[in-house]
């Protein structure tokens, strides 16, 4: 699941001389464009993340993909799926009364839009575009 890579790119940054050798920072490199001067801006990825809801909401269902994939399109009824649902849910309650999401403070238009995100995201079988036949021959 792409979390920064829409955003920009990810840089570590090794320590500083005399800093423990762990001791590297995670930071995002975006292009900023201000007044036509594409401008390379860098900053941790914690303060970038947390003000875009989406990148927060890809975080927490690459998580869960980890402890139960997406069952898939064939096995919409069985209990992977039902387990995801219930794990989904119970990860939805914590998001919203922590309220870890802006957009959870914001006006109503505003969760629905957050939680339907939230919805597509944690579906077990997303659309797919229909395929067409024609190809480059």
């Amino acid at each position: 699941m792409l979390i920064i890579k829409p955003y920009g790119r990810s840089v570590v940054k090794a320590a500083q001389t005399g800093e423990k050798a762990g001791d590297c920072q995670r930071e995002i490199r975006t292009s900023e464009k201000k007044s036509g001067q594409g401008k390379t801006v860098e900053k941790p990825i914690a303060d970038f993340v947390i003000s875009r809801d989406e990148a927060v909401i890809a975080q927490w269902v690459s998580a869960l993909d980890k402890i139960i994939a997406k069952p898939g399109e064939k096995a919409l009824n069985n209990k992977a799926t039902q387990l995801r649902k219930i794990l989904g849910d119970a990860a939805w309650k914590l998001i919203t009364d922590k309220k870890l999401l802006q957009n959870l403070a914001g006006t109503p238009e505003e969760k629905e839009k957050i939680a339907k995100i939230w919805q597509w995201k944690m579906a077990a079988t997303q659309p797919r575009a229909p395929r067409t036949l024609e190809g480059r021959w």
